[in-house]
Order: structure tokens, then sequence, then C-alpha cells
């Protein structure tokens, strides 16, 4: 099983070709690469830890999501989850 499924629709793969974290599987370790959107969206995001560069386990990828951080569980809308650009990160 791949760690970013393979067929993710267009909604969920940002104009750069980047992979949000809708995109990514359960269980899988990712980078957060930038978070867009309106300035209060994005400084709501960044009070929660996910800012550019947090290590997240993704628990949970679709609507809403979950995501691990720091050993918090943190819920995060649909919309959000689009908003959020990964990588893969190491194990």
């Amino acid at each position: 099983m791949s760690l970013i499924r393979s067929h993710v629709e267009s909604s969920e793969r940002p104009h750069n070709g980047m992979l949000t974290l809708a995109a990514a599987d359960r269980d899988s370790r990712v980078r957060v690469a930038r978070v867009s959107g309106r300035p209060r969206h994005i400084q709501r995001l960044a009070a929660l830890g996910i800012v550019p560069g947090a290590l997240l386990t993704v628990l949970k990828p679709h609507g809403p999501a979950i995501v691990s951080l720091g050993g918090a569980r943190i819920a995060i809308g649909q919309n959000a989850a689009d908003s959020i650009e990964i990588e893969l990160a190491e194990r």
C-alpha cells in the first residue's frame, strides 16, 4: 500500500502538483509544506501547530481529517485539509 493514494481527485491536488492532506493515506507520516487560504484560516491552523515543517501522522484523511501532532489528536475540516499541502516524511 502506498503512502499517498495514486488516484487523487483534482480537488486534492493543488495547481503546483503537490498533494494535500486530504490525499494522504491513513497512518502515513507527512510534513506540512504549505498552508494556503485566508489569513484568519492560516492563523487558526498555526495556533494548532499546523505550520510548514510540522510532522503529522494522518489518522483519518477524509472529512473531517484527523491527525496526530505531538501526541495530540486534531480534527481538521475537509476544506482546511484541502488547503494543507504535504510531502512524505521519512519514518
